[in-house]
């Protein structure tokens, strides 16, 4: 029999892993970057709210602990792109790359921990700003640091969502559009009168004046082409 705990978890972090997908659907659709773009977009997020809740409230602790603080956020970056590169080569050839699948398990653990450490700093601020028995300053700090827990369990949990292709931004498919659009409306034929149907056999020896007669439109392909 399952243990009940386990099946608990294992609800809510399908439920996390379906939110999370979504998200990175929406972010690679809105701007054509991948999982590991907005993964590291937590990552920096995460080390720049431990530095700045450091330094509001002890700057000389965050004078020694800025350093490592930067290398370990300098060194997950690279680290998620080099898992994405993997995940994707790895599916290219319809299998699966061990490491990704282990940082994977890692993260479903490590996930939940630094949510947990964000909901218990969360309470922890709740009950000292009830109390107010902390200084304003030290408040500002912890919801800070609160915030850095709360966007590297983002992390976790992005990196372990569906692999899904750069493309074009959903602005740059806009402008793509409207060029195709626009393009087509040039090259559509001129229509002219029936009339004068018979005097298009001779519109290379007809001046301008005649073409306007006629109705014809004598710019250039070129012309016609020349759109940004």
């Amino acid at each position: 029999m399952k243990n009940p705990i386990s099946s608990v978890y294992d609800k809510f972090d399908d439920g996390m892993i379906y939110l999370t997908n979504k998200a990175v659907r929406a972010f690679n659709w809105t701007t054509g970057k991948t999982k590991s773009d907005l993964a590291n977009f937590f990552n920096t997020g995460t080390w720049t709210l431990f530095i700045g809740g450091s330094l509001i409230d002890n700057p000389i602790f965050e004078l020694i602990a800025a350093p490592p603080f930067l290398c370990v956020g300098y060194e997950t970056h690279k680290l998620n792109k080099m898992l994405e590169e993997k995940e994707i080569s790895a599916l290219e050839k319809g299998c699966l790359d061990s490491g990704v699948e282990t940082y994977k398990y890692l993260s479903k653990i490590g996930g939940p921990i630094f949510m947990g450490l964000a909901g218990g700093l969360a309470g922890y601020v709740g009950i000292n700003n009830l109390n107010k028995s902390s200084e304003n300053h030290r408040i500002i700090s912890e919801i800070t640091v609160t915030l850095g827990c709360l966007f590297f369990s983002a992390q976790y949990y992005v990196m372990r969502a569906e692999c899904l292709p750069p493309r074009k931004s959903v602005f740059a498919r806009a402008r793509d559009k409207l060029k195709e659009k626009a393009q087509v409306q040039v090259l559509q034929p001129v229509p002219v009168n029936a009339d004068n149907r018979d005097n298009i056999d001779n519109i290379d020896n007809i001046d301008n004046e005649e073409r306007n007669d006629i109705g014809f439109n004598y710019r250039t392909l070129e012309e016609n082409l020349a759109i940004d």
